[in-house]
């Protein structure tokens, strides 16, 4: 089946597949975070409430190592760690894929447009924009 390079069916295939990538991600994000409720209960029910407490509470900043220890351990908060960031991510990779889309169909001005986007997203959750006054 021969697919339009351009025109509404391209827009809409485009959209379609954009629209699964969001599926999926939120699927995933929706799948670390149910299983790091279902590890937090049964943790719960083996160790009690005051461990429990103990898996709330977390001081430091994650980071990547910090996230994959605890996913190696099957801790619950590096599972529900994990499915956040999925959630956070799926719309920047979202903007991503629109950035090779757009390249793809060699539409340049959208392709500056978004990598701009992608760029300010990118700094954002790296900490590097703008801080407000306190």
């Amino acid at each position: 089946m021969n697919r339009p390079a351009y025109g509404p069916e391209a827009a809409e295939s485009v959209e379609v597949r954009l629209g699964y990538l969001l599926l999926a991600g939120v699927a995933l994000a929706a799948a670390f975070l149910l299983a790091g409720l279902l590890a937090f209960v049964v943790h719960l029910a083996q160790e009690g409430a005051p461990a429990a407490r103990d898996l709330l509470s977390h001081t430091g900043r994650v980071t990547l190592a910090s996230l994959v220890r605890d996913l190696g351990a099957g801790a619950p908060t590096g599972l529900i760690q994990m499915g956040l960031l999925v959630l956070i991510l799926t719309p920047v990779l979202r903007v991503a894929a629109t950035v090779a889309f757009f390249a793809a169909e060699r539409d340049w001005p959208f392709v500056a447009i978004t990598s701009t986007v992608l760029a300010l997203l990118s700094l954002g959750l790296l900490g590097l924009g703008v801080e407000s006054p306190r």
